[in-house]
């Protein structure tokens, strides 16, 4: 195993790759999202969701009938404002991800982004989850096969 220097460890963000992106019969220079970028755009998501309170009563004894705790759970959630703050998170990351040098004369902005096509849009957004290491590869026939049965 080869040890890697400092550099080496860091330079990740500046691994820029060519993406084939179908929606506009092309391809384009992306590259990953930094740990400090994928959490500012976790952020602006969550900021989005609203307000939520739980609050959990325990029963004790052993001989009870009831439910050993119960469990109440409030909650606000403003679709829209969680829609929105969804598609800014989604719009910054990918302004990030084609803030690089191969576009460095003719930077995009979050304006040029924001007119891109839907479709164009939404298949730059999944291969900058994909090499920034945030795209989830769940099988679902497994996920349905280990759910437990009643």
């Amino acid at each position: 195993m080869v040890e890697l220097k400092k550099a080496d460890i860091i330079k990740g963000i500046d691994k820029v790759e060519k993406h084939k992106i179908e929606a506009l019969k092309g391809e384009i220079w992306l590259r990953p999202l930094s740990q400090s970028e994928i959490s500012e755009v976790q952020e602006i998501e969550a900021s989005g969701f609203g307000k939520f309170k739980t609050e959990e009563k325990a029963r004790r004894g052993a001989r009870q009938t009831k439910a050993a705790s119960e469990m109440k759970s409030f909650g606000e959630l403003n679709v829209q404002e969680t829609q929105k703050a969804s598609n800014e998170a989604k719009t910054k990351a990918v302004y990030y991800s084609l803030e690089n040098e191969k576009y460095a004369d003719d930077p995009f902005t979050l304006t040029d982004i924001s007119n891109l096509t839907g479709k164009a849009f939404n298949e730059i957004y999944e291969v900058v989850q994909e090499i920034s290491g945030l795209s989830e590869d769940v099988d679902l026939e497994d996920e349905v096969d280990s759910f437990p049965e009643n």
